[in-house]
């Protein structure tokens, strides 16, 4: 698109470049605010404004691209757009109509949009030109029966002040005016002339009854017009068969296919060229008998044997019922007395194997270090520890091994229940025993001699009946006087505030025990801590919990976003807003791993 000003000389070139949609344009269109709307083809509508800037209308998407041949605005501010292909495209503010070859249209290929004085559409085709009523809601052609023997060219329309039309053509300019076109008031005449029922002929009368069956229903019928009968259109419609009525056409005849038991009633109406109506419908009832299997005594002699044969059934069921239940009975009470004896022994002994567990679940709890001594150290501090069983595979341990050295290990052992306990005490007390041989081990080398511990303990280095028994862990070493952190970690990350900001950080990607052949490297991390920053330590059974809504796991993103949120809160508020979140998470689903989580705050 080129802007000339013609006072002073400059130009502007809107193209692809500067973001038009497409090179090609077909037509420009100046509306009454001085916006240049202009056809290309484009998946929307654009225009130039007043400014040169370029702007997509706000107008619905076609949702397609579209080669658009010209545009033109309605009073209503509606834009009626002509399409090489689709046919006129009506734009309101909130919808987009398509009006096609399948609504009347005498082509989908459009090549000009004019509207007139009554707001009618005029669009140009080949051989001829379509005119969109949208007071009457009709839509009529115009071709070689009205004179007009060119093709229409390419916006060649021009509406004068008067009100007079004029279109270019292939064959001339065709003028239309409508002051003084003459109205055809008289309404045609319909006459029924033919009805057939599966090819065979019928007579047509105002009512047919038909015995039952499928039909295939043609009709024959004539508007009778004496001006123009070439232009007579027809609406027909079949009652409890077609939801609405037929778009007006020139066909005389319609066509039903599969008909089958019920009432039809059959209406056509027809339209002179002016869209004049008949003065009422004329058809006819059509009833289809119903089929014997639909009649309301079949259908109750029907129900009648059904009833019959269901009680037969349910008296001899109940006689075998009856003889099946002695027999049970009998059955019943010799198997109950073995029941009883076998009840009474399973309960003792489940009665023996959780007094051994829970005697079991003391003596874990003996080797835990007491909470008062983490508390003496780090005053703001809790500890959520929640065996899935009685006993627990996760286990914790602090001590402090110099005066200004603080040792703290978090643990998850291979498996829960009795299994996972009894690897938290190996592991409890290879811990314990390591840092009294060496007070100044440093996390790293406690996680490397602790590997080594496991694996010789558990006979991990013999090629028959080893074991892949271990556990995830996490060391941390707190400096009091320096507030200095040093941790070392296998397979588990801690989460860190550090002066109010979250830091995920993880630990090596080797397990304690396990693998044997393989090469393990356990390295140390330091941070310099803060007053105030809060680290977390926690097993994987915590994030891993199935619960919410759609039962899905609680997972770690959720976990952050949630101590995002209570970090700044004292640890005993942080403590109960852990462990509620856990239950609700959970609801009534199990509890699917032991749990245990921690939180120091320097």
């Amino acid at each position: 698109i080129f802007f000339f000003n013609l006072l002073n000389g400059d130009k502007k070139h809107f193209t692809t470049n500067t973001q038009l949609p497409y090179n090609s344009i077909s037509h420009l269109f100046l509306d009454g605010h001085h916006n240049l709307w202009f056809a290309t083809t484009a998946n929307d509508l654009y225009y130039i404004s007043p400014e040169f800037k370029l702007i997509k209308a706000n107008y619905p998407s076609p949702q397609q691209r579209i080669e658009f041949k010209s545009l033109i605005l309605d009073k209503n501010k509606d834009v009626w757009a002509a399409t090489y292909g689709n046919g006129v495209l009506h734009f309101t503010h909130d919808s987009v109509f398509a009006i096609n070859s399948r609504s009347g249209l005498k082509s989908d290929y459009c090549y000009s949009i004019q509207i007139d004085a009554d707001e009618n559409i005029w669009v140009g085709h080949r051989q001829g030109y379509s005119l969109i009523s949208e007071k009457k809601k009709l839509i009529q052609t115009f071709g070689k029966e009205k004179g007009i023997m060119g093709d229409a060219n390419q916006n060649a329309v021009f509406l004068d002040p008067k009100g007079i039309l004029f279109l270019g053509t292939s064959d001339g300019v065709v003028i239309f005016n409508p002051s003084k076109e003459k109205k055809n008031k008289v309404p045609p005449k319909i006459v029924l002339n033919a009805l057939k029922m599966n090819n065979r002929p019928m007579a047509i009368s105002e009512r047919i009854v038909l015995p039952y069956a499928r039909y295939e229903m043609k009709i024959d019928f004539t508007g009778l017009s004496f001006k123009n009968p070439e232009r007579v259109n027809y609406r027909y419609k079949l009652e409890n068969y077609d939801n609405d009525w037929s778009v007006p056409g020139t066909s005389r005849n319609a066509v039903y296919k599969r008909l089958e038991d019920g009432i039809y009633e059959f209406k056509v109406i027809a339209f002179n060229e002016e869209y004049t109506p008949s003065e009422k419908p004329v058809g006819f009832l059509l009833i289809i008998r119903k089929p014997v299997w639909k009649t309301w005594w079949f259908i109750s002699l029907i129900i009648l044997v059904l009833v019959g044969v269901v009680v037969l059934i349910i008296k001899i069921r109940e006689r075998n019922h009856k003889k099946l239940e002695a027999y049970l009975q009998s059955e019943l009470t010799a198997r109950t007395k073995e029941v009883v004896e076998q009840k009474d022994e399973i309960e003792l002994k489940n009665k023996e194997i959780t007094d051994s567990i829970n005697y079991a679940q003391r003596i874990q709890a003996s080797i835990l270090p007491s909470l008062q001594k983490l508390k003496n150290n780090f005053p703001e501090s809790f500890v959520y520890y929640q065996p899935r069983d009685i006993v627990s595979g996760d286990f914790y341990w602090w001590e402090q091994i110099t005066e200004d050295r603080f040792l703290v290990v978090c643990a998850d052992s291979t498996g829960h229940g009795v299994p996972g306990a009894f690897m938290s005490m190996i592991g409890s007390t290879l811990i314990k025993d390591i840092v009294s041989r060496d007070k100044n081990i440093k996390p790293s080398e406690l996680l490397g001699a602790l590997d080594d511990e496991i694996t010789r303990s558990l006979n991990q280095n013999l090629e028959v009946h080893t074991s892949n028994d271990g556990m995830d862990i996490i060391v941390c070493e707190f400096n009091m006087k320096k507030n200095h952190m040093i941790f070392a970690s296998a397979m588990r990350p801690i989460i860190m505030f550090h002066k109010g900001e979250q830091y995920y950080i993880r630990g090596n990607r080797s397990s304690i025990g396990g693998e044997v052949y393989m090469e393990k490297v356990f390295e140390d991390q330091e941070y310099h801590l803060a007053k105030g920053d809060v680290v977390y330590m926690f097993s994987d059974g915590y994030p891993d919990q199935f619960g919410g809504p759609n039962g899905k796991k609680l997972k770690m993103l959720r976990l952050k976003n949630l101590l995002d949120d209570i970090h700044n809160k004292n640890m005993t508020e942080q403590f109960r807003h852990i462990k509620q979140n856990f239950e609700i998470w959970k609801g009534d689903f199990d509890q699917v791993d032991d749990v245990l989580f921690m939180g120091i705050k320097i």
